[in-house]
């Protein structure tokens, strides 16, 4: 069975907003009838990354507008769904790379590629 992975970018550091955008994301996931498996939280230099793994299986698409609901950053979901809507046009490489999280990015030369 496939199972979806969400990666958010949560940029704050208080500890309240976070608290509450946790509880936000808890109330996403259960008004859409989906299923938490597990999650993962890293901290990074302005916040958060968070990956969420959800039981159910969901299109590119969805999965940016999940991530977008779910207080991801605005910008980062953004460029997801500009690269998600060419898709079908990319390179096989970069079709597994369209929402990756900052850690994961490409030097500079690994992009020539």
């Amino acid at each position: 069975m496939r199972q979806t992975n969400l990666k958010l970018d949560i940029d704050t550091k208080d500890f309240g907003e976070l608290m509450n955008n946790a509880k936000e994301i808890h109330w996403t996931l259960d008004t859409l009838n989906l299923t938490l498996e597990d999650w993962v939280m890293h901290e990074t230099a302005k916040g958060y990354h968070i990956e969420i793994l959800i039981k159910e299986p969901l299109e590119p698409l969805a999965i940016v507008c999940l991530q977008a609901l779910c207080g991801s950053d605005l910008r980062r979901e953004t460029f997801n769904m500009a690269r998600v809507l060419k898709l079908s046009d990319a390179p096989t490489f970069w079709q597994s790379r369209w929402n990756v999280l900052y850690s994961e990015k490409l030097q500079p030369e690994e992009k020539k590629k």
